[in-house]
């Protein structure tokens, strides 16, 4: 029988000492925040907030966030960024993701 791998995103992680978290700020939400050792770094999106993960991390300690909206009305769409933050909590880049073309 075949397995099925689902990844599933840690909901925080260490880096060099310092603990990272990603956490959406509850169901049917534009709002979430990203945690980077002290720094906390608000995240707000038109849409509905449907995910936000920490997948990487650049060499002077910046980390990349990918943020996922979605709306569902009257059919779904997705929109998805990903950001690279400083630990500061300073937004140094941002490319958009065209999801509707992968």
């Amino acid at each position: 029988m075949p397995v099925s791998l689902q990844p599933v995103p840690l909901p925080e992680c260490a880096h060099q000492g310092r603990l990272y978290k990603a956490q959406l700020a509850g169901g049917q939400t534009s709002h979430g925040y990203v945690a980077a050792g002290s720094a906390r770094i608000e995240v707000t999106v038109p849409l509905a907030l449907a995910g936000l993960r920490i997948p990487g991390f650049a060499p002077a300690a910046d980390f990349y966030v990918v943020v996922e909206e979605m709306v569902s009305t009257p059919t779904v769409r997705v929109e998805q960024t990903v950001r690279l933050y400083s630990l500061a909590g300073e937004l140094l880049a941002m490319a958009r993701v065209p999801v509707a073309e992968q």
